[in-house]
């Protein structure tokens, strides 16, 4: 694989610049931006009713904010913590903890406001990768690339649930970003940083990032990349991550992998106690489950938290680009190459190997897990990747097919007419009970009626979750 960074600097002062590929009418591009604009606008419309309710790991981290906010402390009474401790063995993290308080105290603690935040952190995550498709492939890649991202099913969903799995992806683009397309130390440290945030907002960033960082470095001539810039992101990163060593070899911080990893000893883990075959053939399967053509384009993941029940994690959108670019091999053979200069095949060849290497890194994860396969959440890191690869690979094949911008952009507003109209009419009634939506509903009928005895009836399992819905409609005040 060759290195991003090599290929867009290669011989950029001696070579002219590369054939505009994938070239559509004005026309054309103003349809695809406008709805780029839809699809983001619409992450931020009926956030109280689609997802209904709000789920026990969202009232609990609005929990911890409500207290930090009002005394420094989370609510166990611990002082500007690090980690706070969450529902199922989870932890709220510093990220999500501090963003939020911030923006607690800018919109207010309604279920509204905190999915908000999860909303623009979406936003800026598509902003970050059409920036990093614009300086690898040029503008007109970079927007299949946007629209691609804008309207996949696994970046809506997650943009509208207030947690903390969200801030990854969007810390880990603009690093890589920042690592690729910007020159000299001061953009090689905020990398290493911002890496570094990534694997603190959720723990299966922690092997995704080294596994990057990795991959560049092995597959990047030094020269190119510089090796200064890569030592000095990796030492940032180090640096900035030992709070989070500290609290994952003292304080449990990564106790929820002991549950779900595929070396637990959990009765239901499949390969619980077996040799070192049969594990890595399990993990080998499970990174095949999410590669799988039913996970990515028709069923999703088997959670309504995590999908709508009626669509894969990926638009059609992305089939229709992965269809597309096999059959323009298998009709043209190489003469496809003839319409890329030297150094756009390389730019192209490249940007391959990096979302390769973003995908299988963003699986991976996932994949050394039992529960739940395949899991659309644990794998978030995946999908920036994958809508790189099909934004690129859909920019190669219109270049090819004059009429395939006409027809993509006829896919991309059909899939979302049907996504949207499902999204905000059905899948709030089929997944109600995914969300606690009754626990929601109790809770406003206690702040009017002053009988909360139904509301501590329905919660007694989620003490978090009980403090930040009394704390939030006035049973009980936030604590000075």
């Amino acid at each position: 694989m060759e290195s991003p960074v090599e290929a867009a600097r290669a011989d950029e002062s001696a070579q002219a610049p590369p054939r505009r590929v994938g070239a559509i009418s004005r026309g054309q591009r103003v349809a695809a931006v406008a709805l780029i604009a839809v699809a983001c606008v619409g992450r931020f419309l009926f956030l109280e009713t689609s997802p209904p309710g709000f789920f026990a790991d969202e009232a609990a981290g609005a929990a911890h904010v409500m207290c930090l906010q009002r005394t420094g402390k989370n609510c166990h009474d611990q002082a500007w913590p690090l980690f706070s401790a969450a529902a199922g063995g989870g932890v709220t993290t510093p990220t999500y903890l501090y963003l939020t308080t911030l923006w607690a105290w800018l919109f207010g603690t309604s279920p509204g406001a905190f999915r908000a935040e999860a909303a623009l952190v979406g936003v800026v995550t598509l902003l970050g990768l059409y920036r990093l498709a614009a300086h690898l492939l040029g503008a007109e890649y970079a927007l299949w690339v946007a629209l691609s991202g804008a309207i996949a099913p696994w970046s809506f969903q997650f943009s509208r649930i207030a947690w903390d799995p969200p801030l990854a992806p969007c810390f880990l683009i603009w690093g890589l970003f920042l690592l690729v397309a910007r020159r000299g130390t001061a953009s090689a440290a905020a990398a290493g940083a911002l890496w570094a945030l990534a694997m603190y907002s959720y723990p299966p960033t922690r092997l995704q990032v080294p596994l990057m960082l990795g991959g560049i470095a092995c597959f990047t001539r030094w020269a190119q990349l510089g090796v200064a810039r890569l030592v000095l992101c990796t030492a940032c990163l180090c640096v900035a991550a030992l709070p989070l060593a500290n609290a994952i070899l003292f304080e449990g911080a990564q106790d929820r992998f002991g549950l779900v990893g595929i070396f637990s000893a959990a009765n239901a883990n499949p390969v619980a106690g077996a040799g070192a075959a049969a594990i890595a053939w399990q993990v080998f399967e499970n990174v095949a489950l999410h590669l799988d053509p039913r996970f990515l384009f028709i069923t999703g993941d088997s959670s309504l938290r995590h999908s709508t029940g009626l669509f894969g994690m990926l638009s059609g959108l992305d089939l229709l680009a992965l269809l597309a670019a096999p059959a323009l091999v298998l009709s043209r053979g190489k003469c496809w190459k003839s319409q890329l200069d030297p150094v756009a095949q390389q730019r192209l060849r490249a940007v391959i190997g990096l979302a390769a290497l973003g995908i299988l890194s963003g699986i991976l994860p996932a994949a050394l897990t039992w529960e739940s396969l395949p899991h659309s959440l644990r794998a978030i890191g995946a999908w920036p990747f994958l809508c790189l690869l099909s934004g690129a690979l859909l920019g190669v094949c219109v270049a090819s097919w004059r009429w395939l911008p006409v027809a993509a952009l006829a896919v991309a507003y059909g899939f979302s007419a049907l996504f949207i109209a499902h999204y905000f009419a059905r899948y709030p009634e089929l997944s109600h009970l995914w969300w606690d939506t009754v626990v929601l509903d109790r809770a406003r009928e206690a702040q009017i009626s002053g009988d909360w005895s139904p509301f501590e009836a329905s919660v007694r399992d989620a003490p978090l979750a009980a403090q930040y819905y009394r704390m939030h409609f006035g049973a009980e005040k936030p604590p000075d």
